[in-house]
């Protein structure tokens, strides 16, 4: 599976990153929206692990797209 993992808190996305790879996925990591969105219209994602409470926006922004 390819996964965006979309999360401010670097210690916190590099944790959850780093399971999701342990576990044999992709995974993509942007600490904020402007990032996710282009990786969103560049790649093929399978799931998001979204943070809901970014300082730069909402995500369900990206979900949307």
């Amino acid at each position: 599976m390819r996964l965006l993992v979309l999360e401010d808190q670097a210690d916190l996305r590099a944790t959850v990153a780093g399971r999701l790879r342990a576990h044999g996925h992709a995974v993509d990591e942007v600490a904020d929206l402007a990032p996710a969105e282009s990786f969103v219209r560049s790649h093929a994602y399978d799931a998001f692990v979204l943070d809901r409470g970014l300082p730069d926006g909402d995500t369900l922004t990206v979900l949307r797209q």
